[in-house]
């Protein structure tokens, strides 16, 4: 178990690292990346942002999947398609990792997510119950579907009150990232 432990650790952190690279790469020199991976883009640009989303939503780390959707727009992958693609790669996730949570015991998941974020999730979990649940979904709080299965939500509930405010949530961001994008381009011209 603590191999385990381990790999999600070093998965979480390239994801982070890798994420943090993209978005240095693109607000500091947009156009010498743009040129360099355009043609990346195009071969598994929609593949990359898939996988992305899938482990974003799956694996408790520092961003959220709707960094991803963002970063589609800094990238000039196409908008519709990408947004589905993150639609039905976090959906995927989310209903995997709840059924991961409800199949594996709770403590590997405290080990894996850490003890402090397992204890504040279920304290949360307690105190405000569905509403936790739906704020984690559209929010930057710790939204881990394999926590809340763990934690014996029921099927039901985790649909209404967490998928479904999440995929309203990436459609959302998906709808203001363009006006985002033409935001920060005001202030690092490089963007466009």
């Amino acid at each position: 178990m603590h191999r385990t432990k381990q790999v999600i650790k070093a998965i979480g952190g390239v994801l982070t690292i890798s994420i943090l690279v993209i978005i240095f790469l693109v607000i500091f020199n947009a156009t010498l990346f743009k040129a360099t991976i355009a043609q990346s883009i195009i071969n598994w640009g929609l593949f990359a942002v898939a996988i992305y989303a899938f482990l974003l939503d799956l694996i408790p780390q520092n961003f959220s999947t709707h960094i991803v959707i963002l970063l589609t727009y800094f990238l000039g992958i196409n908008s519709l398609l990408s947004i589905l693609v993150i639609l039905i790669s976090g959906a995927l996730s989310s209903l995997f990792g709840f059924w991961l949570g409800k199949s594996v015991e709770k403590d590997f998941f405290e080990d894996i997510a850490g003890k402090n974020i397992s204890k504040n999730v279920e304290k949360a979990m307690k105190k405000y119950g569905n509403w936790y649940v739906l704020v984690s979904a559209i929010s930057p709080l710790p939204y881990i579907p394999i926590l809340f299965g763990a934690f014996d939500m029921k099927w039901r509930n985790f649909i209404i009150w967490g998928l479904i405010p999440r995929i309203l949530g990436f459609m959302v961001n998906a709808l203001f990232a363009g006006q985002i994008i033409d935001f920060l381009n005001g202030y690092f011209p490089t963007l466009g």
